[in-house]
C-alpha cells in the first residue's frame, strides 16, 4: 500500500458513502423504541464517528444523547433506552472487543465491521451488523461507516435537521474542490505544524485532522478547545517561536462566535483560518474529513513518507496481544 492506494480509496469516498446509505436503510436491528442515549465505542478512525454523531446532536439538539467512548469498557451499566454502536472497520481492535464482551450480551449493541473477531462474535451471538466494505485502512471507510449510521438512525427515528433525503442531498459534497486549499495548508504544515483552535460545532474536525496528520503524514499536532482555551492556552501561545502554528477551525455555524471573535483578539489577530464550505453542519463536516484526508496525504508525499503505515501503532498493537496473551 502507498500513495497510489491512499488517493484511489479517497477517490471512492462518494461511492462508499451511498453504500453505507443503503446498508444503513436496509438493516433490521434491535432498537428501543423510546431512544435516550446513543453510546458509540471505538478506536482511531473508526472512533471519529461518536465525535461526528456528538457535533451534529449537540448542535441541533437532538431529543437523545449521543456519548462518544474510545476506551476498553463503557464505565457505566447501560440502561433500558440505550443503544450501542460497537465500531471497529477490522474487527479485531482489541479494546472494541474488551467492550463487546463486557457490555453486549445484555445491551441492545449494533456491531459495524468488515469483519474480523467482532464480526465472528456478533454473529455467534445473535447481535446485528452493519457490514462494511472490505480491503481498506480503517481511516479510509470513513464515510461508510459515518453514513451507514446516520442512515439506520434516520430510517427509524425521527431526528431534528436530519433526514433521509437530506443524507442523499449532502452526497454532493464529496465532489467540492479541495486542492487549492489542500496546497496552501500542506505548506504551511509543513513549515511548521498546526495548534487547532475549535469550537463547537466542529470538534470531530479537528479531531480528525490532528489524528489524519499523525496517522499518515506521521506528524504532531495539538487542538485546543473554546471557550476553555481562552482562560488558559491563550496565555502562553504568544510566546511562541512561530506564532502563525495558530489555526482556528471555522464554518457558516461559527460566524460570529464571540469566543473565536474574542479569542482572536486576544492575540491580536495573529491567526489563520481552516474554512469548512457546505450547505449544512452534514456537510460541512464531511467536507472537513475529506479536506484533512487530502491534507495529509500530499504531507506525506512532502516528507517523502507513505501515508499507508503505521509502524509504531502496529507495534503498540502487537504488545498488547503479547501482553493479553499472557
Amino acid at each position: 500500500m502507498d500513495r497510489d492506494f491512499f488517493e484511489k480509496a479517497l477517490e471512492r469516498w462518494e461511492e462508499l458513502a451511498i453504500r453505507g446509505l443503503r446498508t444503513g436503510e436496509k438493516a433490521e436491528c434491535d432498537a428501543p423504541d423510546a431512544l435516550e442515549r446513543i453510546i458509540v465505542t471505538g478506536m482511531g478512525g473508526s472512533g471519529i464517528v461518536g465525535d461526528f454523531l456528538s457535533d451534529l446532536a449537540n448542535h441541533y439538539s437532538w431529543p437523545f444523547e449521543v456519548l462518544s467512548l474510545k476506551d476498553d469498557r463503557i464505565p457505566f451499566r447501560p440502561r433500558e433506552g440505550d443503544l450501542i454502536f460497537v465500531v471497529s472497520y477490522s474487527g479485531n481492535t482489541l479494546e472494541t472487543l474488551s467492550v463487546f464482551n463486557q457490555s453486549c450480551s445484555a445491551s441492545r449493541c449494533i456491531i459495524v465491521t468488515s469483519g474480523g473477531e467482532l464480526l465472528s462474535r456478533s454473529i455467534t451471538s445473535g447481535k446485528c451488523s452493519l457490514r462494511l466494505s472490505e480491503g481498506l485502512l480503517p481511516r479510509l471507510d470513513l464515510p461508510e461507516i459515518l453514513y451507514s449510521i446516520l442512515s439506520f438512525l434516520t430510517s427509524n427515528y425521527k431526528i431534528p435537521n436530519i433526514k433521509a433525503e437530506s443524507l442523499d442531498d449532502s452526497i454532493v459534497i464529496f465532489k467540492e474542490d479541495l486542492k487549492h486549499q489542500v496546497n496552501k495548508l500542506a505548506k504551511r504544515f509543513m513549515i511548521s505544524p498546526p495548534i487547532l483552535i475549535v469550537s463547537r460545532p466542529y470538534f470531530s474536525v479537528a479531531i480528525r485532522l490532528k489524528n489524519d496528520l499523525a496517522e499518515n503524514s506521521k506528524l504532531y499536532s495539538s487542538i485546543e478547545f473554546l471557550p476553555e482555551a481562552a482562560h488558559n492556552v491563550v496565555e502562553a501561545l504568544p510566546y511562541l517561536s512561530d506564532p502563525n502554528r495558530i489555526f482556528i477551525v471555522t464554518g457558516k455555524y461559527s460566524w460570529g462566535n464571540i469566543y473565536i471573535e474574542a479569542f482572536s483578539k486576544a492575540l491580536n489577530g495573529k491567526t489563520s483560518y481552516i474554512e469548512l464550505k457546505g450547505d449544512s453542519l452534514l456537510q460541512e463536516l464531511i467536507y472537513g474529513y475529506r479536506l484533512s484526508a487530502y491534507i495529509s496525504l500530499e504531507l506525506s508525499s512532502l516528507r517523502g513518507l507513505n501515508p499507508c503505515t503505521t509502524e509504531n501503532i502496529d507495534k503498540y498493537k502487537e504488545e498488547l496481544g503479547r501482553v493479553l496473551s499472557h
